[in-house]
């Protein structure tokens, strides 16, 4: 069975795919759906993602699903202090984000701030 840190490995190999919604302070809801094998999955960027918020926030949902039933808890990634004039450093911080997560066994969720990157 696939575990939920293989899956967020899998997705950090996705990253420079993710449309650019899900990399600047677009206010729109986005949802980025893959399967993982016979795994259902979701990035989920939420609309609450803000710049006036200080610090600015960037935050998204890894979601997990097999056969109509959840197969691992939600993953909540957040980027702080993310850049407005510079999507692809947030793409990166994602990208690090998601394998910070991978390679930490214990984590059950991840925050990267952008600006140390």
């Amino acid at each position: 069975m696939a575990d939920i840190k293989e899956i967020a490995g899998h997705l950090a190999g996705l990253v420079d795919q993710l449309p650019l919604i899900y990399v600047t302070f677009d206010a729109r809801e986005a949802n980025f759906r893959f399967d993982f094998g016979d795994i259902g999955c979701a990035l989920h960027k939420h609309p609450r993602s803000a710049q006036t918020i200080r610090p600015p926030w960037l935050h998204y949902e890894l979601t997990t699903a097999r056969g109509g039933s959840r197969h691992a808890d939600p993953v909540p990634i957040w980027l702080k202090n993310p850049s407005g004039q510079d999507p692809e450093r947030n793409r990166a911080a994602l990208r690090r984000a998601l394998e910070l997560f991978r390679d930490t066994p214990t984590a059950v969720m991840v925050q990267v701030n952008v600006e140390d990157m």
